[in-house]
């Protein structure tokens, strides 16, 4: 019996979503994650970095999707969802990625929108 991924808890509020971080981008890009803190602090967008390094937005969003893809296969597999569902919700969280690495929100730290746990991230 496959076993589910397990999710990136206990702190998925430390990123972009679930299994695309910080790490994960700067590692993709070749940088480390304090140069990749710094360019965007500096207003730097991850899709210009992704540009600049010559790495295809492409592969950063579908890194980023990853667990995704995966936890939403297991559920089609298990007959919770169809993968109609699944193609849908991988669709509308690919637009919102390339949209969020594409502009500018503003980076730092500070408390969640709904004044949940904070952490490093854009700031709307």
């Amino acid at each position: 019996t496959p076993k589910a991924p397990a999710p990136a808890f206990p702190f998925p509020w430390k990123g972009f979503g679930w299994g695309c971080n910080m790490n994960s981008i700067a590692e993709t890009l070749g940088m480390s994650t304090d140069e990749l803190a710094s360019a965007l602090r500096e207003g730097k967008t991850i899709a210009q970095l992704a540009e600049e390094k010559g790495v295809p937005l492409s592969t950063i969003v579908d890194q980023c999707l990853q667990f995704q893809k995966d936890w939403l296969s297991f559920l089609v597999q298990k007959g919770y969802i169809t993968q109609e569902m699944a193609d849908k919700w991988l669709s509308i969280q690919r637009q919102a990625l390339e949209f969020r690495f594409t502009y500018n929100w503003g980076w730092g730290f500070g408390k969640g929108r709904m004044r949940g746990p904070g952490g490093f991230g854009p700031c709307w």
